[in-house]
């Protein structure tokens, strides 16, 4: 269980996002202790519905259905809309460290071959990261050079070199991209 960075959430795959709305139901009507989550308590529910609103439009902007809203309901009685605001919820523990580590988290399920997890939307993590002054591996950084130069179809064309457990993915890449040239 998990609440993935805030700045992440645009970039999460759908199975992540979806799993995401799952975990924030469960500390709507459970309210959950994990050792990955325990830090929401230390906050104001205000926080957490500003996140949680964060997964919801972005849940509508991909048009995944949701099929109830009752327990968020329930647990944000008479709490304020926080969606007008420009706030940054969970500042204490939300922190570039944190960001890193879910974006080490979602670079395994990409390099791992996870289905919905489209080169596209991997090159536009990187690319958010790389903005956000985060990554500084120079392979990293030349992958993402050369997918945003490449066309979509060309992107498709790499995944078939992140193979389940393939050792060196990256070497194959810069291979694959030397080889272009």
């Amino acid at each position: 269980m998990r609440l993935w960075h805030y700045k992440l959430i645009q970039y999460l795959p759908n199975s992540q996002l979806v799993a995401q709305w799952r975990e924030l139901n469960s500390i709507f009507k459970n309210q959950n202790k994990h050792i990955l989550i325990n830090y929401v308590y230390e906050y104001t529910k205000f926080d957490l519905k500003f996140y949680t609103n964060l997964v919801l439009k972005e849940m509508e902007k991909r048009k995944i259905k949701i099929k109830s809203t009752d327990n968020y309901n329930e647990y944000f009685k008479g709490i304020v809309d926080p969606s007008l605001l420009d706030y940054y919820p969970f500042i204490y523990h939300h922190t570039n460290r944190y960001l890193l580590q879910c974006f080490y988290n979602l670079q395994e399920k990409y390099d791992r071959g996870q289905k919905d997890f489209s080169d596209e939307q991997y090159a536009r993590l990187v690319a958010f990261m790389k903005h956000e002054g985060l990554l500084h591996d120079p392979e990293v950084k030349d992958i993402l050079k050369k997918h945003l130069n490449c066309s979509s179809q060309n992107l498709i064309t790499m995944r078939p070199i992140y193979k389940r457990d393939e050792p060196k993915a990256f070497d194959k890449v810069m291979e694959f991209i030397e080889r272009r040239k």
